[in-house]
């Protein structure tokens, strides 16, 4: 086979937007794997939420996750990579989302914790099956009091509202250069230390596999995807993909809904990609 490792996100990619992965997409990935190729899967989630549902999949070995800011193993639960960003860094942009009026949640040693229950974090915490911790009051006290380095901040807002704090932290980011911000899915905005993403994520585990990333093919739909498709071999989009995620990428494939990670690897596999 031309390519020997494949990197895929989760949500809206791998699985369908109801959760399920298709029968076609696992049977390709384990064909893929019995070739001798290497598949992992690369999310923008916590590592215990991708793990639990990795063990579910029946996969094996390491998973990236937090956008790249956090590598761990499935099998054991050995964190062997862990991108994080200091209080400081943290802390400003915690009041800064505050100041905003947006819901946040805070992620430090793979616990999520949010400054008080709502719908949101319930339906947060139903998809990504984990346990979120309420702290009661503003989660910048919070991490001042707790004074540990954090692996990623996450606001929740309307689409709209998420837009416009891309284009406005990814701007002061540019500048600052302290944290790295993007859109992981149209109501969801992350943030993780600078120079973190999944692009980077993948080329470490390259690195560390022995593979050149131009046999690599990554998978992806939301923006927060788009660096992993640029530096792969092959960067395939999703068809329900946002169309800056397609433009990026060098193939579409089918949609979340029709397997269109299996139907792929098919074609990787038959040499037609």
């Amino acid at each position: 086979m031309k390519y020997k490792f494949i990197a895929s996100d989760f949500d809206d990619t791998f699985i369908s937007t109801t959760g399920k992965v298709g029968e076609r997409t696992i049977k390709a990935v384990h064909d893929f794997q019995s070739l001798g190729g290497i598949f992992m899967l690369c999310s923008g989630r916590m590592f215990q939420s991708v793990r639990r549902e990795a063990q579910e999949i029946g996969f094996h070995g390491d998973v990236v996750c937090y956008n790249g800011a956090m590598v761990g193993n499935i099998d054991t639960g050995e964190i062997k990579y862990h991108n994080t960003m200091s209080v400081e860094v943290a802390l400003d942009i915690l009041l800064n989302l505050e100041k905003e009026n947006t819901l946040i949640h805070l992620y430090i040693d793979d616990e999520v914790y949010v400054k008080e229950k709502n719908e949101y974090s319930d339906l947060y915490k139903k998809s990504c099956k984990i346990e979120y911790n309420v702290v009661g009051y503003d989660l910048s006290k919070f991490l001042l009091e707790k004074n540990r380095p954090v692996t990623k901040v996450l606001a929740f807002d309307t689409p709209d509202r998420i837009n416009e704090m891309s284009e406005k932290y990814s701007a002061i980011s540019r500048v600052e250069k302290k944290y790295t911000v993007s859109p992981s899915a149209a109501y969801l905005l992350d943030f993780v230390n600078y120079g973190a993403s999944k692009g980077e994520g993948v080329k470490a585990m390259c690195e560390k596999l022995n593979v050149s990333i131009a046999e690599t093919v990554c998978f992806g739909d939301s923006p927060n995807d788009i660096s992993m498709l640029k530096v792969a071999g092959l960067g395939v989009a999703v068809k329900n993909a946002r169309d800056s995620v397609k433009e990026a990428a060098d193939y579409v494939t089918d949609s979340c809904d029709d397997d269109g990670v299996g139907r792929a690897i098919e074609k990787i596999i038959k040499g037609e990609l």
